[in-house]
């Protein structure tokens, strides 16, 4: 990019001189920078979540989970049980609402703690 290039007229000017490839220690620092840097969206609670709705529950038992919270199964995304429940995750995750699939989660399962 050229200095003072806009892009949908946002500003992209480079904030450091752009030389082409990075040297091996930019390589280095940016991979550190990218294994430390937290993604916001893998929370404990989510991953909890999803881990025990993929390998405790029964497809039933997503079905029932999905009956209990209003939620259409059958228009969420994906096949199977794994998808159905990264899916109803997502879905409260976008939300700000997983405490909510939690309460439902225990509510259906009390013996699976999240």
């Amino acid at each position: 990019m050229n200095k003072g290039q806009t892009v949908q007229g946002v500003d992209v000017t480079p904030t450091v001189p752009v030389t082409g490839d990075a040297g091996p220690g930019e390589s280095a620092l940016r991979e550190s920078i990218r294994r430390f840097r937290p993604d916001p969206d893998e929370t404990p609670q989510r991953m909890a979540l999803w881990h025990a709705l993929r390998d405790r529950t029964s497809a039933e038992d997503l079905r029932n989970l999905c009956f209990l919270l209003n939620l259409d199964y059958d228009t969420l995304p994906g096949d199977g049980r794994s998808a159905k429940a990264r899916e109803i995750v997502a879905h409260y995750n976008r939300r700000e609402e997983l405490d909510a699939l939690a309460a439902a989660l225990h509510q259906l399962r009390p013996d699976i703690e999240t």
